[in-house]
């Protein structure tokens, strides 16, 4: 994939996809940092994927989405998250896939005024989901090592979609919106004429003060009622 200022390519061995992109916008170069790449030694950023057998579909997707990826999470573009939720709640529905969602989305759908950069959610079986967002994927069900989870998928469609399963229970610092301590007492909504299970708020109030983030912190108080 090339544009005016991202080229992004891919290479596969021993079972490991690696996307690199290259580019000399700041903007890009933060932004890619953000959502896990990695600075290599010649300036590119690249991240390391499972080689699934789809993998060069996947690799189109993520080339064609991926300037709209970078301006969105830089708050530059639309973020279609209401479009993407829609989406992946009729892909989900009448399954056996335990799921919720977390993070700012969570609490948009609760009607707190956030903007959200992405939908979060943590699932029952990464794999399945990957399935079920075979068409959308934009990475592949990745094992990362010394993560919070076990395994993370990617899809895009009108934002992006991200899901965890298997979060590590030492990891509740990081993972507290999407591990055992969520998942023991899920808060279920009705939005667009649909159930959403979401993060209890109390976590997600613990989760804000500890990332600093205070005016978010006291939004999620007023709705507490605190």
């Amino acid at each position: 994939m090339r544009s005016h200022e991202l080229l992004a390519s891919m290479q596969v061995s021993g079972g490991v996809a690696e996307f690199t992109v290259c580019t000399a916008n700041r903007v890009y170069q933060q932004q890619l940092v953000e959502i896990g790449f990695q600075r290599t030694p010649d300036d590119s950023f690249a991240r390391h994927l499972s080689a699934s057998s789809d993998i060069e579909y996947i690799f189109e997707n993520f080339s064609r989405h991926l300037e709209e990826i970078l301006l969105q999470h830089a708050g530059m573009r639309p973020i279609r998250w209401e479009e993407a939720l829609t989406e992946f709640l009729k892909r989900v529905e009448g399954t056996e896939v335990r799921w919720w969602l977390a993070g700012s989305a969570a609490l948009a759908v609760r009607g707190i005024d956030v903007a959200p950069r992405d939908l979060d959610f943590a699932v029952s079986d990464a794999h399945v989901v990957g399935r079920l967002l075979e068409d959308l994927l934009v990475e592949p069900v990745t094992n990362l090592k010394h993560w919070v989870a076990e395994w993370f998928g990617r899809a895009f469609h009108g934002a992006l979609i991200e899901w965890v399963s298997d979060v590590h229970p030492d990891a509740a610092g990081q993972g507290l919106e999407q591990g055992p301590a969520a998942a023991s007492r899920l808060d279920t909504l009705r939005w667009a004429g649909h159930s959403v299970r979401v993060t209890p708020l109390d976590l997600q109030l613990a989760v804000a003060e500890r990332r600093g983030q205070q005016n978010l912190a006291g939004k999620i108080r007023g709705l507490l009622g605190h």
